[in-house]
C-alpha cells in the first residue's frame, strides 16, 4: 500500500512540475506577444517622428503653431491637387517597387 501511495505521490509532484512548467511557456508567449507589439509601435512612433521632424526642418516658422493647427494646414495642403496627385504618385510608384 505505501508503494502505491508513494508511486501517486511522485506521480502528483510530476503532474504539478509540468504545470508549472506549461505556465511558464504561456508566460514567455504572452511576453513575446507583448514585445513584439510594443517594437511595433515604436517603429510607427519613430516613423511619425521623423516625418514629424522632416516637415518642421523645412518649414521652422510653424514650430510655433498648435497641434490644432498643424491638422488643419495638413488637411488643406491634402485639399491641393497637385499635393493628392503627388501623393499617390508617390504610393503607386513604391507598391510597383514592392512586386
Amino acid at each position: 500500500m505505501s508503494k502505491e501511495l508513494d508511486d501517486l505521490r511522485a506521480e502528483r509532484d510530476h503532474a504539478r512540475q509540468q504545470a508549472e512548467v506549461w505556465k511558464h511557456r504561456e508566460e514567455r508567449a504572452e511576453q513575446r506577444v507583448k514585445y513584439q507589439r510594443s517594437a511595433k509601435d515604436r517603429k510607427r512612433t519613430h516613423h511619425l517622428i521623423q516625418y514629424g521632424a522632416a516637415f518642421e526642418c523645412h518649414h521652422k516658422e510653424l514650430s510655433v503653431l498648435t497641434d490644432e493647427e498643424i491638422y488643419l494646414f495638413v488637411e488643406s495642403l491634402l485639399d491641393i491637387p497637385d499635393v493628392r496627385l503627388r501623393i499617390q504618385q508617390s504610393v503607386e510608384s513604391h507598391r510597383k517597387e514592392g512586386d
